[in-house]
């Protein structure tokens, strides 16, 4: 238990401190900038607003939002916004990333491009990288696929999803 004795508020702090999270929904906020947002959790656990955009302001270049820092949710593209909130996730330097349908707002090259930046982001900070899709495709860039189907949840793709090769 937490020291307020709560299991929900040890849970929020350890999410909070140890996990990025990335949303299908991405969970922006719409009238601050990317630059904020991708900052906000770090606010939470207490840094500065300077400090937050000092730390923050790295992971945006390296998603390629270097030059839309100042630019609101409502001024991006979907893209633009799932890389504000995988700068978001990262920017806490988490232990695991979680990432909900990462590219279920996305055409098909921008899921590629998004895939390929948490699988990169992922081994070079040496970050585990929890993806959970209904992309056939993602499959291809990944470690380990596990597929829950009608309940059961079995260790590789089932046939029947895979993509098919003409």
């Amino acid at each position: 238990m937490d020291t307020d004795g709560s299991w929900r508020s040890l849970g929020a702090r350890y999410r909070r401190e140890q996990l990025g999270i990335v949303f299908q929904s991405f969970n922006l906020l719409m009238g601050a900038s990317a630059l904020d947002n991708a900052g906000l959790k770090l606010l939470a656990l207490g840094m500065k607003m300077g400090e937050a955009a000092d730390s923050a302001r790295p992971w945006l270049q390296r998603v390629g939002l270097g030059h839309r820092l100042e630019h609101k949710p409502s001024e991006m593209s979907m893209g633009e916004r799932q890389r504000v909130a995988i700068a978001r996730a990262l920017a806490t330097n988490p232990r695991l990333v979680l990432a909900d349908e990462p590219t279920g707002n996305l055409d098909t090259r921008r899921s590629a491009e998004v895939l390929m930046m948490l699988k990169e982001i992922g081994r070079e900070q040496e970050i585990p990288v929890l993806l959970v899709t209904h992309d056939p495709q993602a499959t291809t860039l990944v470690d380990r696929v596990l597929t829950l189907r009608d309940g059961q949840l079995s260790d590789g793709l089932a046939a029947e999803l895979l993509p098919t090769v003409s």
